[in-house]
């Protein structure tokens, strides 16, 4: 059984500890251990991915679940933290495994895995699903359930087009997540599925693909299939009209979350030169702040590659691609050692389906490093969320600017 033991993945959320603007746990990497029919396998993870600090049950259940034999070719298409595309990769030493995950931090700790655990013969891509894949047909592919239904579908068709003929399938995922849902999907494309075991609230299934091209029939007749189709909608910002490309699996991906719309309403951008938008998603706050001020320059950054994309296509396809900066970054790293002087943000407060405030106070203490002095802050939060107390740690004020029925947006200067 898949289970993780020893020491370093342990926690302290955020909420039940002091928070302290000058902490710099959230960036230090944890080695522990899974232990699968006896054999030892090193995970690292840190805050802000998947399940950091325990083994991922549904992870737990492709550990006891995979079969691969020695020169496989096996393609991880959701890796996490790369504990199950790692396993495989020592099971089939004469095979290949090749990993992608759309999470930047997930791309990390993958690699970091598969290092400490001194394995040679396998890769990893920062892509959704199989979009980067460009190997030989894969004699298993590996998929841990994502969110959503939409990237659920992409994900199992990525699968089935990466496999070959007499391939198997592996997927898992929470019963609170939609994997029954899921499993039917998969048997529907496939043709069969096999429920292979459940623990815990999930579940795990396999499926054979058989000698046959794919049907888009039933779910699968949708167009987000084709990694290059973006949903298009119009929004009115300060400054004027834009369109907003999007994919699926970016936050609100077919319509302007509330959250956005209380920043976009009071967010100051005049006498700014240099703004960072942190967790930009399609991009429409940072291109808000381009349009209001016209000799800003802005950089939007995301952990994201499905938002990193829309934010390109939507910088560039209203104009501003000259003005304009879409970066891949956990929190501000990416732009660590450059100054702003305004810093726009909505932060992200979920990894999976579980809250978790790591990443929205790292968000807080890199917008206090990178800010200029006399430099701004506009932070989204909802109401019952407690980043007052953070924003006073790190700026010394703090100052509602919008109170909602669902969102407030917090000011500070630096």
């Amino acid at each position: 059984m898949g289970r993780a033991k020893g020491q370093g993945l342990g926690r302290e959320a955020e909420g039940g500890g002091q928070f302290r603007c000058g902490d710099a746990d959230y960036h230090r990497w944890r080695t522990g251990e899974v232990t699968v029919g006896g054999e030892s396998l090193a995970v690292v993870s840190k805050p802000g991915v998947l399940s950091f600090g325990e083994l991922d049950p549904s992870a737990g259940l492709l550990l006891d679940h995979l079969e691969v034999a020695s020169a496989d070719t096996v393609c991880d298409l959701h890796c996490g933290s790369g504990v199950v595309g790692t396993l495989a990769a020592l099971r089939a030493p004469g095979g290949r495994v090749w990993m992608a995950d759309g999470n930047l931090l997930s791309v990390q700790a993958a690699q970091r895995t598969l290092e400490a655990n001194g394995v040679a013969n396998a890769e990893v891509a920062f892509s959704r699903g199989a979009d980067a894949y460009s190997g030989p047909p894969a004699d298993v592919a590996v998929a841990r359930l994502p969110k959503g239904k939409i990237p659920t579908l992409q994900l199992l068709w990525d699968a089935y087009r990466v496999l070959k003929p007499g391939g198997r399938c592996y997927l898992a995922g929470g019963n609170d997540e939609g994997i029954r849902t899921a499993l039917r999907q998969m048997e529907a494309l496939f043709g069969e599925a096999v429920v292979l075991g459940y623990r815990g609230g999930h579940r795990v299934g396999v499926a054979t693909r058989p000698d046959a091209p794919a049907a888009r029939t039933g779910d699968f007749d949708t167009p987000w299939l084709d990694p290059e189709r973006f949903h298009t909608f119009r929004v009115n910002v300060p400054g004027g009209a834009c369109k907003v490309f999007s994919r699926p699996g970016v936050f609100s991906w077919d319509r302007l979350d509330r959250g956005s719309q209380a920043l976009l309403e009071v967010m100051e951008v005049k006498g700014a030169g240099r703004v960072l938008e942190l967790g930009c998603g399609y991009g429409v706050v940072g291109m808000a702040a381009a349009l209001a001020a016209p000799d800003a320059r802005v950089t939007m950054v995301d952990v994201d590659v499905e938002a990193v994309r829309s934010a390109r296509r939507t910088v560039e396809e209203n104009g501003l691609g000259d003005r304009c900066e879409v970066l891949a970054s956990d929190a501000a790293d990416a732009v660590a050692d450059r100054r702003f002087d305004l810093v726009l943000s909505n932060p992200p407060f979920h990894v999976g389906k579980a809250t978790d405030l790591d990443v929205p106070a790292q968000f807080i203490r890199d917008a206090a490093r990178v800010l200029e002095r006399g430099g701004r802050l506009f932070l989204v939060a909802n109401r019952t969320l407690p980043y007052e107390a953070w924003v006073r740690e790190c700026f010394g004020t703090c100052r509602t600017v919008l109170d909602g029925r669902e969102f407030k947006v917090l000011f500070a200067t630096r």
